[in-house]
């Protein structure tokens, strides 16, 4: 499939289509890549304008240390220079593509429930608005573990990170957990109408929950001081389901992980993960390493797993 960049110019002329292409282009084809909003990007593009960058054309003469000096994450100063490169579309380096869903359940019915009470989620799906609205079998799985294990949640101050739909942490919630969702900006109107879906019953299982913008990225950049005010306060535990599908989320997710856990040394998390790459679970689980985080793997028993084969785990994470 020829490359959004590519068609820019005739095949004998592709050599130069990096050179033609406007920054922001090349940052809409990694926010394509990465799951995030194109608007998401935008900041980073208006950061390359401000300093009088508009083209990939104008970066060809940089040495080393002025590529080091963008005022943007490195990565993608490292997806731009491999676009000079070799001339082409951003090598995103996906992982493995995203399966089709394992389990069926009907959350429009709901014929999935918590703790007596039906579990109600609107989804999106095939929306092409993003991962954030789809549902995904490792939120089912960490609720049916919260379920098999309520004592892990109920009564406690709950953050769940990238919580897409919501239905992980709403299954905290309906266990009696004080819940924050967190996630884009773009997907907490979502997740705020599925609040709405279930709060009655949350209410009677005396839970709480409220939804709060989160960008992974802003830790990474500026740690806890980056965050909502809301989410400097301490919390007990942390969710996270199916949050790492590309590698260059994993060293934002860890930083936010590890800003999070600063605010709270005893803060367990418990992370649903589908092995998709190796080579990105080595990354994930050194960088958690790096930043003084424990990583263990759970034992999730059959009538939890259910069909689920074992590149789904659960792993508990706690500070060093």
């Amino acid at each position: 499939m020829a490359s959004s960049l590519e068609s820019q110019c005739a095949p004998e002329e592709r050599a130069c289509s990096a050179h033609m292409t406007p920054i922001s282009t090349l940052f809409d084809s990694v926010a394509d890549e990465i799951g995030r909003p194109r608007e998401s990007m935008k900041v980073y593009t208006e950061s390359l304008q401000g300093v009088g960058l508009t083209s990939v054309h104008q970066l060809e003469a940089f040495s080393a240390e002025e590529w080091d000096s963008l005022p943007i994450p490195k990565m993608y100063i490292r997806r731009l220079r491999h676009a000079l490169e070799t001339s082409t579309e951003i090598d995103a380096q996906p992982l493995l593509a995203l399966p089709g869903k394992q389990y069926n359940f009907d959350f429009q019915a709901s014929d999935f429930l918590v703790a007596g009470c039906p579990l109600y989620i609107h989804e999106v799906a095939n929306s092409g608005r993003g991962t954030g609205f789809n549902i995904w079998d490792c939120s089912i799985l960490l609720s049916f573990y919260l379920q098999q294990n309520i004592d892990i949640v109920a009564g406690r101050r709950v953050i769940e990170l990238g919580a897409g739909t919501g239905l992980t942490g709403l299954s905290a919630a309906l266990l009696g957990a004080n819940v924050t969702l967190t996630d884009l900006p773009d997907v907490i109107t979502n997740l705020q109408e599925n609040i709405k879906l279930n709060q009655e019953c949350i209410q009677q299982k005396l839970g709480t929950v409220e939804a709060v913008a989160l960008d992974w990225f802003v830790a990474l950049q500026r740690g806890v001081d980056g965050l909502d005010k809301r989410l400097q306060e301490p919390f007990d535990v942390a969710l996270a389901a199916d949050v790492i599908w590309v590698e260059e989320l994993i060293e934002p997710f860890v930083a936010t992980l590890a800003a999070l856990s600063k605010v709270n040394p005893n803060m367990v998390s418990f992370i649903a993960h589908q092995t998709r790459s190796t080579r990105a679970d080595t990354k994930l689980f050194n960088q958690m390493k790096d930043k003084g985080l424990v990583v263990e793997g759970v034992t999730i028993s059959p009538n939890v797993r259910q069909h689920l084969d074992d590149r789904f785990s659960i792993f508990k994470v706690t500070v060093k």
